[in-house]
């Protein structure tokens, strides 16, 4: 699986339609960037363009930096949970500066297969916050609710709290060994699609599960308990 997720990101950008020219000492960048992480509260992105127009589809690609340069219109998109984490980005004629370019011009294929590899092996922190959610979704567990009764006192409950306790474990020992083979000075590799997968699957147990400990108002849009609430719809 972590490999097909990384291959349909490959293909993705391998077939990228955004163009940049380059004119003396600026690229003249035309087109759109779709799913920009905070693309509405950025001021610069990691942007890959086509550059080269005879070469292959993993070939003549550039990556320059963008900033808040005149012409470029941000759309933020909605999730499910209603915020606006991401954002479509389109360039009318963006000036960006030659000297700005991430590695060679046409080579912008071995920035991305690098970046993607650290961006892979930076969820590592995320284990950190699955830690978080699980014992917010214990105290929910074992607190009294209004029927006079504790969840934890159910013994399914308890067996699925138990194995997304086994998921945060495993995480953190996926992370650990992540992060100590970055102070070794390893270039990150396929262990940070693995632990992204992991904490995929795990995150959706551990929101399966607070919906059984908290019922269907932990997902509401204006649950009772807003602050609880949020960490699950929200991912945080």
């Amino acid at each position: 699986m972590p490999g097909h997720v990384r291959t349909r990101r490959r293909i993705r950008l391998a077939a990228l339609r955004c163009r940049a020219e380059l004119h003396g000492d600026h690229f003249v960048v035309n087109g759109q960037k779709t799913w920009n992480s905070n693309g509405d509260r950025a001021h610069w992105c990691q942007l890959y363009v086509r550059t080269g127009a005879n070469a292959s589809r993993h070939r003549g690609i550039s990556c320059p930096r963008r900033h808040g340069s005149p012409g470029i219109e941000v759309r933020p998109i909605a999730t499910m949970a209603g915020d606006a984490g991401f954002a479509d980005v389109f360039f009318h004629d963006v000036r960006v500066p030659a000297d700005a370019l991430l590695g060679a011009l046409h080579e912008g294929w071995a920035v991305a297969t690098r970046t993607l590899s650290n961006e892979r092996a930076g969820v590592a922190v995320l284990a950190l916050q699955r830690r978080r959610k699980l014992d917010r979704l214990i105290e929910q567990a074992t607190r009294v609710h209004h029927d006079g009764r504790r969840p934890a006192d159910d013994a399914r409950i308890r067996a699925a709290i138990a194995e997304c306790y086994v998921d945060a474990r495993i995480l953190e020992f996926l992370a650990h060994r992540t992060l100590g083979a970055a102070r070794a000075g390893r270039q990150p590799g396929a262990e940070g699609s693995v632990i992204k997968l992991a904490w995929s699957l795990g995150d959706q147990r551990l929101a399966d599960v607070a919906v059984d400990v908290a019922g269907i108002g932990t997902v509401a849009a204006k649950a009772p308990a807003l602050a609880r609430a949020n960490c699950w719809r929200r991912g945080r």
